[in-house]
């Protein structure tokens, strides 16, 4: 069944959106890899627009409006207009309550939390599998806690684990599945989503599986479309599932279901030669560059250059709330 969503507000900001984030406030921040980023107001209304100086590959904003990122020579910190040099190789960075979380690669993965003038508060390290390995931070719903995700060059493999912080040490985890996407724990830690790319539901501690739903339900043929790291919670126990055929499912997780397709008004799902100068591929196809949930909203980058702000229950399928 699709799901038709209409967006309450459009932005084209006129560069490349490569990463988009939520920023404390309700609003967004919209960055391209080259430095450029556009910051909004909680309905897209632009605000400003800066530009950091140098490529950049991570971005997160404090909750006190405090920048961090990563760029090419390392960690910055601090604001666009006074930044404040940090670590060199650094590969990802989070800020939580505890403190402001980084993550490299090299000859093994290290994992780090920091005060805001960049010493160490605890680290851990764990072997580098798969040789060229990137790292990844994501959130947990602990703030002394972070998922760790690291994955090799082209499919080679990939590892999560969960990352706690233990007095002055880090506590690692291994979350127990084979070369898998990103997990998103539920609210209250005690549950996971990991796509396999079946999409489990875990408990946490542990890592029992307590459901699945198979890949196949979605795309008989694996090789035709496969899941992409976009998964996002969502209002009433749905989630939000993307696909490397830019489209995106909705998880009823109750039942670990597909109740729906979820397709922006004015960008309906047409055919691959549609969108890429390969005539003669009918395969589905959209053109959703990802999608990162916020607050009570959606934002989904289209092209990687048009940015649609949506309600995220208008995703799940609820019912709109009287005003």
């Amino acid at each position: 069944m699709l799901r038709e969503v209409q967006p309450r507000a459009a932005l084209t900001p006129g560069h490349r959106v490569d990463l988009a984030r939520h920023l404390p406030g309700g609003g967004w921040a919209l960055a391209a890899f080259d430095g450029t980023v556009t910051v909004t107001d909680p309905v897209l209304t632009v605000e400003r627009r800066v530009d950091l100086g140098m490529r950049i590959g991570d971005l997160r904003v404090a909750c006190d409006g405090t920048w961090a990122w990563v760029g090419d020579s390392g960690l910055w910190t601090g604001t666009p207009e006074k930044p404040r040099p940090g670590p060199e190789r650094t590969e990802a960075v989070l800020w939580t309550g505890g403190g402001l979380w980084t993550a490299r690669t090299g000859e093994e993965v290290a994992v780090e939390l920091r005060d805001p003038d960049f010493g160490v508060l605890a680290a851990a390290s764990l072997p580098e599998r798969y040789g060229g390995s990137g790292a990844w931070l994501h959130p947990h719903p602990d703030p002394g806690t972070v998922v760790l995700w690291t994955a090799g060059p082209v499919w080679a493999g990939s590892e999560a684990h969960v990352v706690t912080r233990d007095g002055d040490r880090l506590r690692v985890e291994p979350i127990p599945f084979e070369n898998p996407d990103p997990p998103v724990f539920l609210p209250g830690g005690g549950e996971l989503l990991v796509a396999l790319p079946d999409l489990l539901r875990v408990s946490w501690p542990g890592g029992s599986e307590l459901a699945r739903l198979p890949w196949t339900d979605i795309s008989p043929d694996p090789k035709d479309e496969r899941p992409t790291r976009d998964l996002w919670l969502l209002p009433g126990g749905k989630a939000a599932w993307g696909s490397y055929s830019r489209r995106v499912r909705i998880v009823d997780l109750a039942t670990m279901t597909v109740e729906a397709e979820v397709v922006l008004a004015g960008h309906p799902v047409r055919t691959f030669s549609a969108f890429h100068a390969v005539p003669g591929i009918g395969s589905p196809h959209g053109d959703l560059s990802g999608f990162t949930v916020g607050g009570a909203g959606v934002l989904s980058v289209h092209h990687h250059r048009e940015a649609l702000l949506s309600d995220a229950a208008d995703w799940a399928g609820q019912p709109a709330v009287a005003s």
